[in-house]
């Protein structure tokens, strides 16, 4: 396994709002090459240290334990402009259709939650805490020097995009076929010198030479090579459990510039064992796609994290395709894109559940879960002192849809709270609070 290590500053963002856009199609020949097995960044997931919790969190982990597929890897080749034409083991010739890639972290997501220290004591979400820190984020890429001037020199560049610094982020939802609906971010604007977005707070570079070249394995491209970031941390605060929070995303984006001049028909030979005469260096990243759509799981209304895609048809300005532009979210495609790539977090304040209950509270399971509409729902929640308590139930945009207890005074014990699931079909969450502090909040579904 290859490693860049270099220093780069991550931070949040701000957001301003986008109307609604449909997902569009991805023709077969633009997938993406066949990729090796899972690569394991060697993160470690999350640990507890010093009363907060430190670690990296993958967005594939979380696809791969909620969803049943089917999904597949893949790498997808990019190169500054579509001059340059691929040819593929089937020999075919296309132009390059990949520019830039990223992404985009929302930490209030419940995803966060999904890589705990202990499966039987979970973390909860960074979103019902007040302070974290980012200070890494890592992906996995592809590499290949196929010019025959063998000391260039070539150059990535990751770009980074917070709420200030006239640094934007644009929000909006994602329609799919079925009138579902999916909120996403994406970094606001186009450079069409840099390929970044319009306004990033920070960019730094990453040398490339021969040593950091990628390998074609037996299953497939992408053999493991990770570059990793390491940098300052910059602190932000969350706010109450159930909101949206653009002040808690943050995005960053990579795009790659050769060192040698480049003509246009140019070739970017895929197939591994052919060396053309007119090559171009070019690099590339790993992403999990899943073929048949977006499971209802994994969609959300209330959280904006997703990868981030320059393509050409949004690069150079085309308007034919749903009225997108510059760097779409992965989710925008019909067979939904997410990037391999890492980020590494510390949350001083985020506590487990057993501490939750120490404070004097318990929050358990709802059950049956997932819940037919029109089906009594039951949740269990547990006091170690007399005292008033709220149960409240919100839908994936942040509405609350029903009050299962109203500041009622509970005697100290177990008890169970029960309410008539009549919610339409999809994911809720169910919010414990004493007095205005939000102790913990669960996920269930409701079925038709």
């Amino acid at each position: 396994m290859m490693k860049k290590v270099l220093l780069l500053a991550l931070a949040v963002a701000t957001c301003g709002l986008a109307n609604a856009q449909q997902t569009i199609e991805i023709p077969q020949k633009f997938k993406g090459l066949p990729s090796s097995d899972k690569v394991e960044f060697g993160g470690g997931g999350f640990s507890k240290q010093g009363g907060g919790v430190n670690g990296w969190f993958d967005p594939e982990e979380f696809i791969r334990n909620n969803s049943t597929g089917p999904f597949e890897n893949y790498v997808s080749l990019m190169f500054p402009d579509s001059t340059v034409v691929n040819v593929n083991s089937d020999n075919e010739r296309n132009y390059v259709f990949s520019h830039a890639f990223g992404h985009l972290y929302d930490l209030r997501h419940d995803n966060w939650a999904a890589v705990p220290s202990d499966p039987n004591n979970p973390i909860l979400t960074f979103g019902q805490r007040d302070s974290y820190t980012w200070d890494s984020v890592g992906f996995l890429y592809l590499y290949r020097r196929n010019n025959p001037d063998v000391n260039v020199v070539d150059t990535c560049y990751i770009s980074f995009y917070k709420n200030s610094e006239a640094s934007n982020i644009t929000r909006g939802s994602v329609i799919f076929g079925n009138g579902d609906t999916m909120l996403y971010a994406t970094v606001d604007g186009l450079n069409q010198n840099s390929l970044s977005g319009a306004t990033p707070f920070m960019t730094k570079t990453v040398l490339l030479t021969a040593a950091d070249t990628t390998t074609l394995g037996a299953n497939g491209w992408g053999s493991g090579a990770m570059v990793e970031h390491v940098g300052t941390t910059i602190s932000g605060t969350t706010g109450a459990a159930i909101s949206r929070n653009p002040a808690s995303w943050f995005a960053y984006t990579v795009t790659f510039k050769p060192g040698h001049a480049w003509s246009p028909e140019d070739t970017i030979e895929s197939r591994g064992f052919v060396k053309p005469a007119k090559g171009v260096n070019y690099f590339g990243y790993r992403y999990v796609s899943l073929t048949s759509g977006l499971p209802a799981t994994l969609r959300s209304r209330n959280f904006a994290d997703n990868s981030l895609i320059l393509w050409s048809i949004t690069r150079y300005g085309q308007t034919t395709n749903n009225g997108w532009s510059g760097f779409m979210p992965g989710t925008a495609f019909n067979s939904p894109m997410y990037v391999n790539a890492q980020v590494r977090v510390s949350g001083n304040s985020t506590v487990n559940v057993k501490e939750v209950e120490d404070l004097g509270f318990s929050l358990g399971k709802a059950f049956p879960n997932p819940v037919a509409n029109g089906q009594i729902l039951s949740i269990d929640y547990g006091v170690k002192t007399a005292g008033n308590v709220t149960i409240e139930i919100y839908d994936l945009l942040g509405k609350k849809v029903s009050t299962v207890l109203n500041n009622e005074k509970v005697e100290a014990g177990d008890h169970t709270a029960s309410v008539v699931a009549e919610f339409n079909p999809g994911i809720y969450f169910y919010t414990l609070k004493s007095g205005d502090t939000v102790i913990g909040s669960k996920k269930f579904t409701v079925t038709r």
